[in-house]
C-alpha cells in the first residue's frame, strides 16, 4: 500500500526522536514516533533518505512555531472566557444591588449612575451602601424637617 510522509521533525533538542505523518492511499493517517538509535528502522530510514537535514530543521521550527500559537491562542481563549465569567458575575452583582429597594428607589441620580458604571464587585458595595446611607440620612433628616415646619 502506497504512503506519503508528511511533516517529519525533531522531537526533542537532542535531535534523537523523529516524528512524522504516515498518509495512507486509504485515507488512514498515523503518526510514527522514532528514536534515531533504531537506525534499522525502515520508517527511520526512509526519512532520513527521503528529507534533508535542512529540511527536518524547518518542519522542526515549523512545528514549534505551531505549537506556540496554539498553545498562545488557547491562554487568550481561557482569558477571554474568564474576562467573560467576571463580567457575568460582575452584571449579576449590580442586579442584586439594584433589587435592594433604597437602591431601587433612591433620588440620588449620581450615586445610581456611579452604582450602573461600576467595574468591580467592591465598586458595586460601596455605591450600593453609599446609596442606603444616603437613604437613611434622608428619611432621618425628613421628621426633623417636619418638626421644624410644625414649630
Amino acid at each position: 500500500m502506497k504512503r506519503t510522509i508528511k511533516n517529519p521533525h525533531w522531537v526533542n533538542n537532542a535531535r534523537t526522536i523523529l516524528s512524522a505523518e504516515f498518509h495512507y492511499d486509504d485515507g488512514r493517517v498515523m503518526t510514527a514516533v522514532i528514536n534515531s538509535n533504531e537506525s534499522n528502522n525502515p520508517d527511520y530510514q526512509e526519512i532520513r533518505t527521503k528529507f534533508t537535514d535542512a529540511e527536518l530543521e524547518q518542519n522542526t521550527v515549523n512545528n514549534i512555531r505551531k505549537v506556540q500559537g496554539d498553545r498562545d491562542r488557547q491562554k487568550a481563549q481561557e482569558e477571554a472566557q474568564k474576562e467573560r465569567e467576571r463580567q457575568e458575575k460582575l452584571f449579576q452583582v449590580k442586579l442584586a444591588a439594584f433589587e435592594v429597594d433604597q437602591v431601587k428607589n433612591t433620588a440620588n441620580k449620581s450615586l445610581k449612575s456611579a452604582l450602573r458604571r461600576a467595574k468591580s464587585d467592591f465598586e458595586v458595595y460601596a455605591m450600593a451602601a453609599a446609596i442606603i446611607l444616603d437613604s437613611v440620612q434622608n428619611q432621618q433628616a425628613a421628621p426633623q424637617e417636619e418638626d421644624a415646619q410644625e414649630q
